[in-house]
C-alpha cells in the first residue's frame, strides 16, 4: 500500500511539472506573440504616421506650388494666319496637345471671322511657361512660311525704315511677317526679302507700297518746291517780299 501510495504520488508529481512546463510553454508562446503583436502595430502605426507626415509635407509643397504658380498667371495672344492654324493645331490636335504637354500652358484660338486674316491663339500660364509655348507656335508658323522679294527705290529706303527702324517694325508687326532689307553699299534699287504666310506677305507688301506711295508725295513736293525756287531766283521776285493783298 505505501508503494502504491508512493507511486501515486510520483505520477502526479511527473504530471504536475508535465503541466507547468506546458503552462510555461504557453505563456511565454502567449508573451511572444503579444509582444510580437504589439511591435507589428507599433511598426505599422509608426510607419503609417511616417509615410503620412512624409505624403502630407510633400502635398502642402506642391499647393504652395500650385497657388504661386496661380497667382502668376499670365496670358498673350498670338497672331496665327490662316494657312498656318491646321499645322499649329495638328491632325486630331496632336501638336497643340503637345505644345500644352510640353509647356504646361492651356491653348486656345478665338472664334475667327471671315474679313479676317489670322486668328488669334490665346496661351495661358506663368510667363515662363508662356514664353516657351509662343515660341513654338511661330516656329511652326515660320517653317509653313514662303518667302517673297521686291525692290524698292534708293531714295526710299530711309522713308521705308523709318527714324531708329520705326517704319520697319510697324511693317513688321502689322502683317507679322518677317522683314529685312538687303545692305546694299550702291545707289541702286535694294532687295527687300519678306517671309511669312501669302496673308502676311500681301500685308507687307501693301504698308510698303504705302511708305513708298508717301515717300514719292514727299519727292514731288520737294521736287516742286526747289522748282519754284529757280523759277523765283530766275524771274528776280523775292518771296519775302510779296505782300498778302488777299485781305
Amino acid at each position: 500500500m505505501y508503494l502504491n501510495s508512493l507511486s501515486s504520488l510520483g505520477t502526479r508529481i511527473k504530471w504536475t511539472i508535465v503541466f507547468n512546463r506546458l503552462a510555461q510553454f504557453q505563456m511565454e508562446k502567449l508573451v511572444k506573440q503579444v509582444i510580437t503583436g504589439i511591435g507589428i502595430a507599433v511598426g505599422v502605426t509608426a510607419s503609417c504616421i511616417a509615410l503620412y507626415l512624409l505624403m502630407r509635407e510633400e502635398k502642402d509643397e506642391s499647393e504652395i506650388w500650385n497657388d504661386v504658380r496661380t497667382t502668376r498667371q499670365t496670358f498673350v495672344k498670338v497672331k496665327v494666319p490662316k494657312d498656318s492654324i491646321g499645322a499649329v493645331i495638328g491632325r486630331g490636335g496632336e501638336m497643340i496637345k503637345d505644345i500644352q504637354e510640353k509647356t504646361n500652358t492651356k491653348v486656345k484660338f478665338e472664334d475667327l471671322c471671315d474679313s479676317e486674316m489670322a486668328r488669334n491663339a490665346v496661351i495661358r500660364g506663368t510667363p515662363e511657361d508662356v514664353i516657351e509655348a509662343e515660341a513654338l507656335i511661330r516656329k511652326i508658323i515660320l517653317n509653313q512660311a514662303s518667302v517673297d522679294q521686291i525692290f524698292i527705290p534708293f531714295e526710299a529706303i530711309g522713308f521705308v525704315i523709318g527714324k531708329n527702324g520705326e517704319s520697319i517694325r510697324n511693317i513688321t508687326e502689322g502683317s507679322g511677317a518677317k522683314v529685312t532689307i538687303g545692305r546694299n553699299t550702291g545707289k541702286g534699287p535694294r532687295a527687300v526679302t519678306i517671309k511669312g504666310s501669302s496673308q502676311q506677305i500681301a500685308i507687307a507688301k501693301s504698308l510698303i507700297d504705302e511708305r513708298l506711295q508717301m515717300s514719292e508725295l514727299r519727292n514731288q513736293r520737294s521736287r516742286l518746291d526747289t522748282t519754284v525756287q529757280d523759277l523765283e531766283k530766275a524771274l528776280g521776285v523775292d518771296r519775302n517780299s510779296i505782300t498778302d493783298t488777299s485781305v
